[in-house]
């Protein structure tokens, strides 16, 4: 499971760097094309402003612009499957470029849910048990949050951290039967989104 979720992380280094040099190539290149007919001068008379318009206009028109079509289809289909995961609390409501949130009831429980870019999920239940747990994925940057802020993590098999005032109340939240599992399938569903 740890050396997927490795190749699933390098996969998405990969495809994030192959995407910004997409993007930073033709945008150079059309630049560079501006700067050249600019210093050569414009062929019968054109205006060096009128040819750098139409130059980084193409650039835009090719490749900025599908990008961000892309980029925004992206966003509205993620929308689309948390909004039916968190079917049970209403529609969803977009709260920024990137960010969703759901609001509602559940079984007696008000229920607030927040996914923002990261991409991270943050679930609040209400409830009257007066103990709180923050779990995440296991990495460097919680190890040292948690030690700047002198608290302490409990580490739980399956590469994520949980951590709260109360530990041993954590511990047993996490020895409850199902949990972990839940735990694995939220945390795997905020890593592909």
């Amino acid at each position: 499971m740890a050396v997927d979720k490795i190749v699933q992380a390098r996969r998405r280094g990969m495809f994030q760097s192959c995407a910004t040099q997409l993007v930073a190539l033709p945008i150079a290149v059309g630049f560079l094309g501006v700067v050249l007919v600019i210093a050569n001068g414009t062929p019968s008379g054109t205006s060096p402003l009128l040819v750098a318009a139409v130059v980084l206009g193409l650039v835009f028109m090719v490749f900025v612009l599908p990008l961000a079509v892309i980029g925004f289809a992206v966003i509205r289909i993620r929308g689309s499957r948390l909004d039916r995961a968190f079917g049970a609390l209403g529609p969803g409501t977009q709260v920024s470029l990137v960010g969703r949130g759901w609001q509602g009831e559940v079984a007696g429980r008000q229920i607030n849910a927040w996914f923002s870019r990261g991409p991270q999920l943050e679930i609040y239940v209400a409830g009257d048990t007066g103990a709180v747990a923050g779990v995440g994925q296991d990495n460097s940057i919680l190890r040292l949050a948690t030690n700047l802020s002198g608290k302490t993590l409990v580490e739980v098999e399956g590469g994520f951290s949980a951590g709260g005032p109360d530990l041993d109340w954590t511990r047993q939240w996490l020895a409850a039967p199902g949990v972990k599992e839940a735990v694995a399938v939220l945390l795997e569903e905020d890593e592909r989104s």
